[in-house]
């Protein structure tokens, strides 16, 4: 007799493990269908949600913010305010939005007293207040005004110094080599089911709009800000720094794959490209990264392998605190730390972990799993976020909400709600062994099979098949590739990797066809391999994997 589920939901299942994955499409272990994620750069390309970046409010003096003109309406509508400055002004309005969105309205996590706001960069906040009156005097046509504004503007900037730190630009070769991969080298707890954990704090620098309503000169301003305070922080070391505007679209869908960046950093603009001044900044570990002027000025990201949530959390806490020393970050006592998007402010942290469920897909409990951890506070998404494919049962959840609790008490319960979910999982997989073995090995070999002999793979079907192998290795039913070199496939197989490694572009079926050489390298058995899997030979080459299709390696 099979032993129920529990699902988190608190739902229950009577179908035997056998008879659903007996009914589940060969080759695509448990995945619900979605639109096809073949490449990246269609959400590279697609600005990620929201409203348009102007605002076409009808305006009255009572409906618009003083400093940067954005309406009601729009807050309203998109959920996103303009500038910190909003948040005063239409307090009376946020609050409600906060308690319906937040489920409060009152920040309770840690204070923040700026202790650089004595030693802040003045002048460069002065310049984009004055640049903001100068533009509402014309829009009122005071021209009067505007000349004397004008004239501030210009002493202004005549005595400003150009800043201590320039951003490198990215050399054409190696494309960023092996950075922001670092993690995939290390282990870590409970890495059979969580891939990665990641906590990441939104921070604004006060004085200026938010990043959307950012003008050039003020986006080039903040990355010049954050580029002085990360200079020589303890934590970061060595710094990569990349901006955008320098980076090559394939080489921006590269920072997306490696999920060191968003889509809305690369391209919030579409087809005319990212913000003024966005910008990756990655530590010298590969695990700490800052990007500039995505949706707020800051979005501190601390990342790492397997279930390490409050490790995380306590690093990426650490930077805040340096960085606060040295930036006014833009703070109100009620509302906390003072974000774009309502769903942020408040402590502004979001912890996440990359997660492999194929247990519960195959059980069919994944469906009322999910469900159950939206009404527990957890967002559920595909591998890259906000709007993107589940596929190859890869998950990434997320805390809801960042208001009406404190940091730690944040991370602490969204930690407990994925201890759950792993042991739901674990459960699950222990009722396939127990009684589906033969379905759950057929499903598996069969995965195997096509993966050491396909000439042509297609992303979807590639991540679909790793699920399987991923989960019989984790249960020891084949000696495959290590956990490591499961994951590093996931990043290095998809189209920027693949495009990067013969340095040329490639159509789709070319893109499928040197993924099927990449792929038929790593599953090649190794001399001596135990019953458990490889752990951790290096990935494949590019020469390695199918020479003759690869040509010779990166682009120069």
């Amino acid at each position: 007799m099979y032993q129920r589920l529990w699902a988190l939901s608190g739902a229950e299942t009577d179908a035997a493990p056998s008879d659903v994955i007996a009914g589940e499409k060969s080759g695509d272990p448990g995945s619900d269908p979605q639109e096809n994620p073949e490449s990246t750069a269609d959400a590279v390309t697609e600005r990620d949600g929201g409203a348009p970046e102007t605002d076409a409010d009808a305006r009255d003096e009572t409906s618009v913010c003083e400093y940067c003109r954005t309406g009601t309406t729009y807050m309203r509508s998109s959920g996103r305010l303009g500038c910190p400055q909003c948040y005063a002004q239409f307090a009376d309005r946020v609050r409600p939005i906060l308690a319906r969105v937040q489920g409060d309205c009152q920040h309770v996590g840690k204070s923040y007293l700026s202790a650089a706001a004595g030693a802040a960069p003045a002048e460069r906040i002065q310049l984009s207040a004055l640049r903001r009156r100068l533009a509402r005097a014309i829009e009122i046509e005071d021209y009067e005004t505007a000349a004397g504004i004008r004239d501030q503007i210009h002493e202004l900037r005549a005595g400003l110094q150009p800043a201590d730190v320039e951003l490198p630009k990215p050399s054409p070769a190696p494309e960023f080599g092996g950075r922001g991969l670092e993690w995939l080298s290390v282990s870590g707890p409970e890495q059979d089911i969580v891939i990665s954990s990641r906590v990441r704090l939104a921070r604004n620098v006060q004085g200026f709009a938010f990043s959307a309503r950012l003008a050039e000169e003020e986006g080039q301003a903040v990355l010049q800000l954050i580029g002085d305070a990360a200079s020589g922080n303890r934590l970061l070391g060595r710094i990569d720094a990349w901006e955008m505007a320098n980076l090559s679209l394939r080489q921006r869908r590269l920072l997306v794959e490696r999920r060191l960046a968003s889509p809305e950093l690369v391209s919030a603009r579409g087809d005319r490209g990212a913000r003024p001044g966005a910008a990756i900044m990655l530590g010298g570990n590969g695990m700490l990264s800052v990007m500039v002027n995505e949706e707020d000025h800051l979005r501190l990201q601390s990342f790492r392998p397997g279930l390490q949530i409050e490790e995380a959390w306590r690093e990426a806490e650490q930077l805040d605190e340096e960085l606060g020393t040295r930036l006014p970050f833009a703070f109100h006592q009620e509302f906390g730390f003072l974000t774009s998007c309502l769903t942020n402010a408040g402590t502004g942290l979001r912890a996440s972990v990359l997660i492999h469920l194929p247990g519960l897909a195959l059980t069919r409990q994944l469906a009322r799993a999910l469900r159950g951890l939206e009404q527990m506070g957890v967002t559920c998404r595909g591998l890259y976020g906000e709007r993107s494919a589940v596929v190859g049962n890869l998950f990434q959840l997320s805390n809801q909400t960042t208001m009406g609790k404190s940091e730690g008490a944040l991370v602490r319960g969204f930690a407990a709600l994925v201890d759950r979910v792993i042991s739901c999982e674990r459960q699950a997989r222990g009722a396939l062994l127990n009684e589906a073995s033969g379905a759950l090995e057929d499903k598996v070999w069969r995965a195997t099979g096509l993966l050491s002999e396909a000439r042509i793979l297609p992303l979807r079907e590639m991540l679909n098949l790793l699920s399987a192998i991923r989960l019989g290795v984790s249960l020891k039913l084949i000696a495959g590739p290590g956990l490591g070199q499961i994951t590093r496939a996931v990043v290095e197989a998809q189209p920027a990797h693949l495009e990067r490694r013969i340095g040329r572009q490639l159509n789709r079926y070319d893109s499928n066809k040197i993924r099927a050489d990449y792929v038929r390298e790593l599953m090649k058995p190794t001399t001596g391999a135990g019953p458990v899997g490889r752990e951790e030979s290096p990935a494949p080459t590019a020469a390695a994997a199918g020479s003759s299709a690869l040509g010779g390696g990166e682009s120069p």
